[in-house]
């Protein structure tokens, strides 16, 4: 991590100040103008700035719908300050780690059994690596096309960046920025066929980018070749039921299953909230629950309607960046 970092803070006052302060005295950073003549590599803001890596920094802890609006305008992460700000340097280095090569992550996500929420916490995870600024490969079977809509979409080139972005920049669909789905997309999705009828009508064997989230690209048939061609920045592997040495997290229902998911060794993702209560599944999980994600009608409604995860709500994507981070501090 460069101890002399040119760093852009463009924060509300007095926040910008106390900002500024500490990552010059404590970091050994240095602010910069963004029109200056030094450059900044990243910004600590509260809004995007323009093709500036960027931090959405709060003052204090930022609710569910918070995160996600910063998120899907294409933050690298949210930081509540002053409580959460040693987490800035750790971020800054992905962004420096990034711009020197072939830096291809993989995370694989497995479920302890069937209709545990395996494809939806992976399309998750996959739209907030997007929306953080990476290109991102989500495979899986059928379920992944059809949870994310991707039928609507056009093939994409393999790690096209914007990560699945028409020529010229267009996003793939029409989607807004926000998760917001226009008309001429949202027909796409409303033609009368169920979602598994519009997923068969893809083209499964080639990465198809995701509706309303732009360097999102998923692929279900041809997962090997798609994945082994891929360029972009991830990989996130829907793996179904198969718990190998290659899991990296495993979903469980708050149930008996989750006897089974201790035992894999790997990080527990919980999504529901019965018959066992959060306090029950944290004392039988330990230090190995990495989140727990509540029941939600929206979550439920944005699968059935293929908006996942641009329709997800901002609690379950709040508890899912706080999972990754800890996910990273491990590694």
């Amino acid at each position: 991590m460069s101890e002399d970092l040119p760093v852009a803070v463009t924060l509300p006052s007095p926040l910008d100040t106390h900002v500024a302060v500490w990552i010059e005295r404590d970091l050994g950073w240095q602010v910069v103008d963004e029109g200056g003549p030094l450059a900044p590599v990243i910004a600590l803001s509260d809004r995007a700035c323009g093709q500036l890596p960027w931090i959405a920094v709060t003052d204090g802890s930022p609710d569910g719908e918070q995160v996600r609006r910063h998120l899907t305008a294409g933050a690298l992460d949210v930081v509540a300050w002053p409580h959460d700000r040693l987490r800035i340097p750790l971020l800054a280095a992905r962004v420096e780690r990034g711009s020197g090569g072939d830096h291809r992550g993989r995370l694989t996500v497995a479920g302890v059994a069937g209709g545990v929420g395996t494809s939806t916490v992976a399309l998750a995870i996959g739209g907030l690596l997007a929306w953080s600024g990476a290109a991102v490969l989500v495979s899986g079977g059928a379920d992944v096309l059809a949870l994310a809509g991707a039928a609507a979409a056009e093939p994409a080139l393999a790690g096209a960046a914007p990560g699945g972005a028409a020529p010229g920049g267009a996003v793939p669909g029409g989607a807004a920025p926000g998760g917001a789905v226009p008309a001429d997309a949202a027909r796409g999705w409303s033609t009368g066929a169920g979602r598994h009828e519009r997923a068969a009508m893809a083209n499964r064997s080639a990465p198809s980018p995701v509706p309303g989230v732009p360097r999102l690209s998923v692929v279900g048939d041809g997962i090997d070749v798609a994945t082994a061609a891929w360029t972009g920045d991830f990989v996130v592997a829907d793996a179904g039921t198969a718990m190998t040495a290659e899991t990296t997290v495993v979903v469980s229902r708050p149930d008996r299953n989750l006897d089974r998911a201790c035992a894999s060794g790997r990080p527990v993702i919980v999504v529901g909230d019965q018959p066992l209560s959060i306090r029950d599944c944290r004392r039988r999980v330990g230090t190995s629950l990495l989140a727990h994600l509540p029941t939600s009608s929206r979550v439920a409604r944005a699968g059935l309607q293929g908006h996942v995860p641009a329709a997800l709500p901002g609690t379950w994507l709040k508890e899912l960046r706080v999972a990754l981070g800890r996910l990273e501090r491990r590694s």
